[in-house]
């Protein structure tokens, strides 16, 4: 409840800050202890947390599927082969995410750090991938 009664004073045009330590002394981390907005976190382990605490409470109703239909994307993990002379083969492994990890360093737009995060590897030496239905 107070999750939705902080959210809504978020969105509300004539709120310019929220008192968030009803929130801090609500919301517990996974060992059950309540946040201290005076320690620095990790953002992403509180947002993790929060996803999880939010699918907790919503497991039980009619809305369990909310964050997954609003908030959670699906990547691809795809292996490809690179000559399709040796092996035209391709594995593909999907993965539902709440977040993705960019590298915002030297890039100057989200587009290009998203184009960062999408751009290709070729495997070779140690970190080779040898297509199991290969003869060759």
């Amino acid at each position: 409840m107070l999750l939705q009664v902080l959210c809504c004073l978020t969105l509300s045009a004539c709120v310019c800050a929220v008192l968030q330590e009803g929130f801090c002394k609500s919301f517990k981390d996974w060992e059950g202890i309540s946040i201290n907005p005076a320690i620095q976190d990790d953002a992403a382990v509180f947002y993790t947390r929060l996803i999880d605490k939010i699918n907790e409470e919503l497991a039980p109703t009619p809305h369990k599927l909310a964050v997954k239909q609003t908030l959670t994307g699906v990547l691809s993990q795809q292996l490809i082969g690179t000559d399709p002379r040796v092996c035209a083969h391709s594995k593909s492994s999907p993965e539902e995410f709440h977040s993705l990890q960019l590298d915002v360093k030297n890039k100057a737009t989200l587009t290009a750090s998203l184009q960062a995060f999408i751009q290709g590897e070729v495997l070779s030496g140690g970190n080779a991938y040898k297509c199991s239905s290969q003869t060759q």
